[in-house]
This record gives structure tokens, sequence and C-alpha cells, in this order.
């Protein structure tokens, strides 16, 4: 994985994120999973039909309260602990391509939580802070698991920055409202690199034409 590991500093915390590689800015969200203290979690916090293809994280059963209800914790298991081991077989590839940014959400690898609501809508305002930071403006967005949920999340809150947004393993709602170009798959991105390094890279606007607004792989 070749990459500048760097600290930007974001709404008065230090975020550690991997950049690389010339093109369109690609910002890629790793995963985690919900804290267990008090039974909090994704299970039961939205309806059957707001989901994406009917499981959850991980391919459970419950899905991500996109208005912000669950508390998520940073200390993980089973799931990525930051962005490079979440993205690190699907970097290269990206990285040749786009300019992507990797950062290690707050709470997780080598960001602290901070002042950041550990949900879904709190990760994503503070994702609108982070690409200011950067200074990224209209942006392709990928998602896995837990990122795919805060993904979507800023999709809805702030579409002119979204352009394209690939959700891997998704747990969230699939808003009707979303009209940017989707892409869902599951399990992790190594699954389907070629699909989704094309989807994201692309440099015309043919390809979206060429897709269809939902698509999903298995």
């Amino acid at each position: 994985m070749r990459h500048d590991e760097t600290v930007i500093p974001v709404a008065g915390s230090l975020v550690r994120a991997y950049r690389a590689g010339t093109g369109p800015d690609l910002v890629l969200l790793h995963g985690g999973e919900p804290s267990e203290a008090g039974g909090t979690g994704w299970a039961g916090a939205v309806s059957p039909a707001d989901t994406i293809g009917g499981t959850g994280c991980g391919g459970g059963t419950g899905l991500a309260d996109l208005a912000g209800e669950p508390v998520l914790t940073g200390e993980t298991s089973g799931l990525p602990a930051g962005a490079r081991s979440a993205w690190e077989p699907v970097w290269t590839a990206l990285s040749g391509r786009a300019r992507v940014t990797a950062p290690d959400l707050p709470g997780f690898g080598g960001t602290p939580l901070g002042q950041v609501v550990p949900t879904p809508a709190g990760y994503a305002a503070w994702l609108a802070c982070f690409l200011d930071a950067c200074g990224i403006g209209p942006v392709r967005l990928a998602g896995l698991s837990l990122g795919s949920a805060i993904a979507l999340r800023a999709a809805l809150d702030m579409p002119q920055r979204i352009t394209r947004l690939a959700l891997c393993d998704p747990c969230g709602a699939e808003p009707a409202e979303l009209t940017c170009p989707v892409l869902l798959t599951r399990g992790l991105p190594c699954r389907v690199p070629d699909v989704l390094v094309t989807f994201l890279t692309s440099a015309s606007d043919q390809h979206e034409h060429d897709i269809k607004a939902r698509t999903r792989l298995p």
C-alpha cells in the first residue's frame, strides 16, 4: 500500500488519514461495530421496508438508524479497525486512477473520538468538516459497513457534494430521494475490485449513463 500517511486538524482534533494518487477526489470510509453497552446496536433501528437487501452490518439482521440513535464505539472486533486494513486490497488500483483519501474515523485507528457524536448522523456531520479541512469539493464516496451508513447519511445531508456512492456490505436505509449513482455490493471491497474501481474512478459521464442508479451485486 503506497500512500502518504498524514495528520489533518479537523474540528479541534487530529485525524490520521492516508492519501495517494491523482485525479477525481475519492474518499473511503472504513467499517466498525456498534457498541454492546446497554444493548445499544443496529437491531430494530429501522423498518425492514427501509433496508438494503434485508441484512445489516456484517450480514446480521439489524440496520443502522440514519437518524442517529445507535451509539457506536471505537473498539472493534472482526471488522477493520481503521482505513488501512479496510481498503488496502484495492488501494493501489484506486489510487492509480483517483486522488484517494482514507481517514481513520474518530474513535478508530489513529484518530481520537473527540467531540464527535458516534452515530451515522454524527459522523456524517464530521465528514463535512473533514472534506473542508482537506479542501475537497465534489467527491466520490465509498463506505464499508458502518462507513456505508455514514456515506448514505452524508449523501442525504449534502447531496451537492457527493457525486457517486459505492456501498460495500451496506447497513442502512436506501433513501428514495438519493439521486447520485449508487453501487451496492455485498462483502469486502476485494470481492468485486474491478467493478468497484471502474465505478469509482471512471473519468467520463458516460459510465453514469450506462449504469442504473441502483446496481446490486451478489
